[in-house]
């Protein structure tokens, strides 16, 4: 069985790119550029990794996860963010988050995580 991620990213050539690679990965991959438009994708489809920003035109990232009941919820969830701090970090723990990493994103290092193979359960933000 193919697994499904669906990147949430509002920059659209990053979400290209990101979609490009994780199809060459061999997963099934739906996008959305806004909070709303992954709510749609959430309530359509079950998918096993959600890939997800922080900085979205209609909300956080964040607080979209926040509002996932447990059947919305994918196996592993990866945040994407060019903000530091630790309050990303420790939202990010209370809410599951299999890893959060700093824009720009090392993708070798992202398609590993997505494998699901993070370096720990929460990987903190390169500086």
């Amino acid at each position: 069985m193919v697994e499904r991620i669906l990147i949430v990213e509002d920059e659209a050539v990053l979400r290209k790119h990101l979609a490009r690679l994780f199809v060459r990965e061999g997963y099934d991959v739906r996008t959305a550029e806004s909070c709303a438009a992954a709510r749609g994708e959430l309530r359509a489809s079950r998918f096993e990794t959600l890939l997800v920003d922080v900085a979205l035109p209609d909300g956080s990232g964040l607080d979209l996860l926040a509002e996932l009941g447990e059947w919305q919820r994918p196996r592993r969830t990866v945040v994407m963010t060019a903000f530091t701090g630790l309050e990303y970090e420790a939202r990010a723990h209370r809410l599951n988050v299999c890893c959060l990493l700093r824009k720009p994103v090392d993708l070798a290092h992202l398609v590993s995580v997505v494998r699901g193979n993070p370096p720990s359960l929460l990987a903190r933000l390169q500086e």
